[in-house]
Order: structure tokens, then sequence, then C-alpha cells
């Protein structure tokens, strides 16, 4: 496993302007080894534990298999393949380690599961829907959301799947083209609808469209989201074809639309509004407002930064590699480099509570030595 480090330096406000620096420990994630047979590995998503989850080029070269890693015991050879499987990948892991994603049979036909309780589920397609499905998400709630449909260029239907049971969401949705993209654990899912082109949550069993850009040829433009927050806030990208390709990427807030950067796209968010993506740049995070390039600072050119965890920890795509926070204070909690007012609000949100990043003692539960731990190391 090898590791290097990054620096990053961000301003950051409190009663005055004070320079904070956090440093990263680069983790290159592992290839299973096939002796002189190459083989490569496509990372997908990151729990809160760091636990990294995606697929493998098996060593024929022929299919592909469950790329599983933790930060405790490497890459996880038994998840390869689910029952029936002849290849398959995984698209999400929640924070207790469950994970869901595509299986292909040795026909070649296609299923859906999930790794829950110890014990694979398959999600089969249900008849009458296509031949092709994606378990795109799973929230802490194990409640999977992804698509099915006839791929790669048919239609595609946006489902929930909960305790075994499979709903199409098409009707709240209102369109005969699109695909469930993520889910928060409040239930909430974003969907990405191809016809029209828009960005559609669902919350509460309501549909809300979320607002566009306008283009200036008049065209429509092209919205595509990644993530969902835990408060509902959806990042992604927007494009314009017209005069010139342009991507930007973006935060929607519901009813507000705020470009972030053009040129980019938004790919992943935490619990603290961080946001991290990609682009014609390179790797970048959003921290506090200030857009700072990963991509310089690490001098990881090709890589995007796809997902953030609410430990700070980045799973970056393109080069497979986590950027881990070091050094940063002890009473950190919200991992951007300094303690203030948005640490101390994580401490009263999570009081009581038995498993959060705000139980700084690890005493397993949050209390008054967490809330002491960072009114003494506050920011000056």
């Amino acid at each position: 496993m090898h590791r290097m480090r990054a620096a990053i330096v961000a301003m950051v406000s409190t009663a005055t302007v004070a320079q904070a620096q956090c440093m990263y420990e680069v983790i290159e994630l592992p290839v299973p080894d096939c002796g002189p047979i190459p083989s490569s590995i496509t990372v997908e998503d990151m729990n809160i534990h760091g636990a990294v989850v995606g697929r493998w080029r098996t060593c024929d070269l022929n299919a592909f298999a469950i790329y599983y890693w933790t930060p405790e015991d490497g890459h996880h050879p038994e998840f390869s393949l689910p029952p029936g499987a002849a290849q398959a990948y995984a698209k999400g892991v929640n924070d207790k380690g469950h994970m869901t994603g595509r299986a292909v049979g040795p026909d070649g036909h296609q299923f859906g599961w999930a790794w829950i309780d110890g014990r694979y589920i398959t999600i089969p397609i249900p008849d009458g829907q296509g031949n092709g499905i994606e378990a795109m998400a799973i929230n802490n709630h194990d409640q999977i959301v992804g698509w099915l449909g006839v791929g790669p260029l048919g239609e595609r239907h946006p489902f929930l799947w909960e305790d075994g049971e499979l709903t199409l969401l098409d009707d709240i949705v209102g369109s005969s083209n699109a695909c469930a993209q993520d889910i928060n654990d409040d239930g909430t899912i974003v969907v990405r609808s191809f016809s029209p082109s828009q960005v559609i949550v669902i919350d509460a069993g309501r549909s809300h469209v979320l607002p566009n850009l306008n283009c200036a040829d008049g065209s429509v433009p092209i919205a595509q989201p990644y993530a969902i927050g835990p408060a509902g806030t959806v990042v992604g990208r927007i494009s314009c074809f017209q005069p010139e390709y342009v991507e930007n990427a973006v935060r929607w807030d519901m009813t507000e639309l705020t470009i972030i950067s053009s040129d980019a796209r938004a790919y992943g968010i935490n619990r603290f509004g961080t946001i991290v993506g990609g682009g014609e740049m390179g790797a970048w995070i959003l921290l506090n407002g200030e857009f700072i390039s990963l991509a310089e600072l690490s001098g990881l050119r090709t890589s995007s930064a796809w997902v953030i965890n609410d430990r700070g920890e980045i799973l970056m795509t393109g080069d497979d590699v986590v950027f881990r926070p070091l050094d940063r204070p002890g009473a950190d909690i919200t991992a951007d480099c300094h303690i203030d007012a948005r640490d101390l609000a994580v401490v009263l949100a999570d009081w009581g509570l038995a498993d959060s990043v705000a139980d700084l003692d690890r005493d397993g539960i949050v209390g008054a030595a967490d809330l002491e731990s960072v009114l003494r190391g506050w920011t000056r």
C-alpha cells in the first residue's frame, strides 16, 4: 500500500482571518494480484469507515468481479461474485458495510444484488420491464434505488427497493425515461429524467422538479445529478451545447441553483456540505466556500474526486486512491481544518447518539466530554 502526503491551504474566518493547513495521506488502493497478467480496478463508493467498493477485472481479463476494500483488512476476495453470477460489480456501500450492485449470469441475463446482514439478496427484473438493471445506491436503512429497462440506450424506469419489494417510481416522477441516482438516510431520492432533461427530488412520496439553467441559444440543457446529501442538497452538472459545449458543476438546494464552477462536475457531498468533483482542472474540493484544486496539490492530474465521507476522506477515481486527512485538530469534527461553530453544532445535534463522528473521546456516546473538547480546541 503506497502512501504520500499532500497539503491543502485554506483561508478561514474566525475573529480574524487565519491560515489553516490540512495534510492528506494519499493511499493507493491495491489491485488484485494476477501475476504477469495486468488487472485493474474501478472504484464507485466509500462509506464513513473508509470501506471502498467497485469492480476489478478478473485475471482472465474476460469478466469483472466485486471489489471491496477496507482500511483494516485490505481487499476482500470473498465478495467476488453473488450466487448465480458470472460477473458482478458493486455501485454502493452504506455505513454498515452493506452493498448493492449489478450482476450478469452465465447466460447473459442481468440482475441486481445486495449484501445485507451477512447474506446475498437477489433483485430480479420484474416481468415485462426490459433486460437491464442498475442498483445505484444504498442508504443506512438498506433502501436501494436505481433503474431498470432496456439497455443501453432504451427507456429506463427508476425504482426503490426495500425489504424485498421493488417499487417503480414512474408515476411519482412523471417521466417515461428516468433513473434514480441516489438516496439519503431520510429516504429522499434524487432522479435524473431524460425525457425531458431535468432533475427531480422525491421527498415523502412527492416529486419536486429542481431549477435548470438557460442555455445561450435557447436549447435544452442536459442536467445530471450525482449525489444527494443528508440535508437534501443535490450536486451534479448542467451542460449546454451551443454556442460551444460547456459543463457547469452545480449545487441544488431545492428551489435554489448555484453554479460552483464551469468546465467541471460536482460528484459528491458530505453531511457538512463539503463538495468534491472533477473537470478540466482535475480533482477539486469546495471547502467552506473555498474552491481548491486537489490535482495541483497532489500532482494526480487524471483524477476526479468522486466521494467525500463525513470524516473528510476523499475517494479519487482515475488514480484510484483515497485522500485521508492527517494532522487535524483533535476536535475538528467537520474535517475543515479548524474548530468553530460548525463543530459545536454537530455535537449539539448528535447529543446522546452512540454512533457519530462527534464522539471525540470514543466512549460510545456524544456528551459533555465531547463538548468540552470542542470548546477547548476552538480556533482562535
